[in-house]
């Protein structure tokens, strides 16, 4: 299926959604502010990116929260009996499990029970439950095309003239905690390329709103919008990084710019050498 512009395409699969790597996401974008090559290796050359046990973890909560009719077809549970004598994953008897549960995600008992403990929480929250059951669009994808060339997103939830809600589970949902992992995993770039998209293909203004919800135990929800300086700096990094992309396309060449000069390296300011030039 090739999505044409300004086309929403409601019940693309996930799997049908990422695999339209013509058009670029959010999750494209960082990972190339991460790893050129490795943009390269999982975008270019179709290598799969391996999967975490936290990304797992997260992708059941997500269904969970936001369409949990679909749940038994994207997790099961593991019976204690398909385990080794240690609880690990090993043997004939999981072996023979997995294998008849091919593409789903298996998680431990344990593990089932925080993302209930994730879904309860994230319910019991007031304004995350109004959010999250007001009329409106669950898991929706839309491609479009604009100066950055081919875009595209998937929105968690969107409440159609009012919100973009975009679901995460974190280390830490505190303001300050949560901050800081907006902008050291691009969650910023992430809200306005979402909020570019969705803004220009309805032709109305969205409030990009984050619902954050603690992956441990007290399970914390937050309610949390971004800020101008947010968004104006995430607009200046798409622009810087979508030009580098189509660079890198043109010319074939993958290297992070630091490996194509020779660079001096200089110590920390606060770094000073002792009387015997070593560092104290």
């Amino acid at each position: 299926m090739e999505p044409t512009a300004k086309t929403d395409i409601r019940k693309l699969s996930p799997d049908e959604y990422h695999k339209q790597t013509d058009y670029l996401s959010a999750s494209m974008i960082k990972r190339f502010i991460e790893s050129r090559r490795l943009f390269h290796d999982e975008y270019v050359l179709g290598s799969p990116r391996k999967r975490t046990a936290s990304l797992d973890l997260g992708t059941v909560a997500h269904a969970m929260i936001l369409e949990p009719h679909k749940i038994d077809e994207i997790a099961v549970e593991i019976p204690p009996e398909v385990l080794s004598k240690s609880g690990s994953k090993a043997g004939a008897n999981w072996k023979k499990f997995e294998a008849e549960n091919e593409g789903a995600i298996l998680l431990k008992s344990s593990e089932m029970k925080t993302v209930n403990a994730i879904f309860a929480n994230a319910y019991k929250n007031k304004a995350a439950h109004k959010l999250l059951k007001a009329k409106g669009e669950t898991e929706e994808s839309i491609f479009m095309e604009d100066h950055w060339g081919k875009i595209r997103c998937r929105v968690d939830r969107r409440i159609p003239g009012k919100f973009i809600i975009d679901l995460k589970t974190t280390r830490d949902a505190a303001p300050d905690k949560f901050e800081r992992q907006v902008r050291e995993l691009g969650y910023h770039i992430q809200a306005a390329l979402y909020k570019r998209i969705c803004d220009k293909h309805f032709g109305c203004d969205h409030t990009f709103l984050f619902i954050a919800v603690k992956s441990t135990h007290p399970y914390n929800v937050g309610i949390y919008s971004l800020s101008d300086r947010h968004l104006f700096e995430a607009e200046n990094t798409l622009d810087r990084t979508i030009e580098s992309i189509t660079e890198c396309k043109e010319t074939g060449d993958w290297r992070e710019p630091w490996e194509k000069n020779l660079i001096e390296l200089h110590p920390p300011k606060w770094w000073e050498p002792n009387d015997e030039g070593e560092s104290e």
